[in-house]
């Protein structure tokens, strides 16, 4: 089945290294997405977003990962639940733990986590959440931070 393509689209496809597939059956019968993302242009139409976040919110959690990103998934699922159960499953505790994160959707695990590390090209409401700021995703950020760990001996 042809699908229609956009930038948004095709953008995020390059991203995650995979193609979009298109179907007429997304679920089968008695299945549930497990999460919901919806990618618009950045600017004017991501305000529409908002609004619908905002309406969603007794029923579901809606986050942002990008300005023009919006996750929804069930009430009570966030990356801060499962970065405390990794942990306990780890049989480690989150002071030891230490978590990156770039988008609205992070903040909660950045101040769940041992050291929680803003990606240099995040917001300054998650750079806030932070512990401390890394270089962006272009600069490395991730392999900066390790470095940093290692080199102060935290790993």
């Amino acid at each position: 089945m042809a699908g229609a393509h956009s930038y948004e689209g095709d953008s995020e496809s390059d991203i995650i290294e995979s193609a979009p597939l298109v179907t007429q059956d997304l679920l089968g019968p008695g299945e549930a997405p497990n999460k919901i993302l919806l990618i618009t242009s950045e600017g004017e139409p991501a305000k529409v977003l908002c609004t619908l976040a905002k309406s969603l919110h007794s029923m579901s959690t809606a986050t942002f990962s990008k300005p023009n990103y919006l996750e929804i998934v069930p009430i009570g699922v966030d990356k801060a639940k499962a970065l405390v159960k990794l942990a306990k499953s780890l049989g480690i505790e989150l002071s030891q733990v230490a978590a990156l994160g770039d988008g609205q959707n992070d903040m909660e695990m950045l101040r769940e986590a041992g050291l929680g590390i803003a990606m240099g090209n995040a917001s300054d409401g998650v750079k806030s959440a932070a512990d401390w700021i890394t270089g962006t995703n272009d600069e490395d950020g991730v392999a900066q931070a390790v470095g940093r760990l290692v080199s102060n001996g935290l790993v």
